[in-house]
């Protein structure tokens, strides 16, 4: 393959080796969301997507590590499937990392279960408020028709949970957002770590 540059030894990548192991990573990401759903909607609501979380996390580092060192021992004929210095370059360059967009996307694709599970989650932060907090807006709603204060409260009260509950995810989002060239090249830094550390650039 002395005649293809690394952009195009990079798609011919992407159409071999990575679908297969993307698939398997994205396979554990979602079961390991689904386990996660099961847990919380049995009782362990504020720590399944913790959970989750963690799990997506090894995977997602897994999968770079699995795909640096198939990069790294495969060497038809002598001649590397990648550079992986052109390749770190590259990606760190904002000229030039759209041309990598497709291995950043296979990336991430792994987070994206969890992250559903996470929006799901803050969504579902009403049902984890203190219990005498909803008690006490349960009974404000079943003595409204009777109480004029108690069904002002019930009504103010309720609106501010489910307020906060949409706000939750929405806040994330954006902080995400916000944060994520920061993410962006953290994630690059560490895999380049270990790149460095298996002498693989």
């Amino acid at each position: 393959m002395p005649e293809l540059d690394n952009e195009e030894r990079g798609q011919l990548l992407f159409l071999s080796f990575l679908p297969l192991v993307n698939g398997l990573a994205d396979f554990a990401s979602i079961g390991l969301t689904r386990w996660s759903l099961r847990k919380g909607v049995q009782g362990m609501l504020p720590w399944s997507w913790v959970i989750d979380l963690a799990g997506a996390v090894v995977i997602f580092f897994g999968l770079g590590a699995v795909i640096i060192l198939f990069i790294h021992m495969a060497q038809p004929g002598g001649v590397p499937l990648l550079s992986l210095e052109v390749l770190f370059a590259e990606i760190k360059g904002p000229a030039t990392r759209g041309q990598y967009w497709w291995l950043l996307f296979m990336l991430f694709s792994t987070l994206i279960p969890t992250v559903l599970h996470g929006v799901v989650a803050a969504t579902a932060f009403f049902t984890i408020y203190p219990k005498p907090w909803r008690l006490r807006i349960t009974a404000w709603l079943r003595d409204a028709p009777e109480d004029a204060i108690a069904a002002r409260g019930g009504r103010v009260t309720l609106a501010l949970a489910f307020t906060l509950a949409f706000f939750v995810p929405v806040f994330l989002i954006v902080e995400a957002v916000r944060w994520w060239p920061g993410i962006l090249n953290g994630t690059i830094w560490v895999f380049e770590g270990f790149a460095c550390l298996i002498g693989a650039a």
